[in-house]
C-alpha cells in the first residue's frame, strides 16, 4: 500500500516537472513545439492508466 501512494506521489512529481520542462522549452523557443510534452504524456498515461487499473 505504501509503495502505491509513493509512485502516485513520484508519478503526480514527474507531470509537474515535465509540464515545466515543456513551457520553459516553447518559452526559449529550444525544441520543436510539443515533442516534449507528447513524449512526457506518451510515457505517463499507460503508467497512470495501468496503477488505477490494479487497484
Amino acid at each position: 500500500m505504501t509503495s502505491l501512494v509513493l509512485g502516485t506521489l513520484l508519478l503526480v512529481l514527474l507531470l509537474a516537472l515535465s509540464a515545466a520542462l515543456v513551457r520553459t522549452v516553447r518559452r526559449d523557443g529550444m525544441a520543436p513545439r510539443g515533442t516534449v510534452r507528447d513524449w512526457a504524456v506518451g510515457t505517463t498515461l499507460p503508467i497512470a492508466r495501468s496503477t488505477r487499473a490494479g487497484r
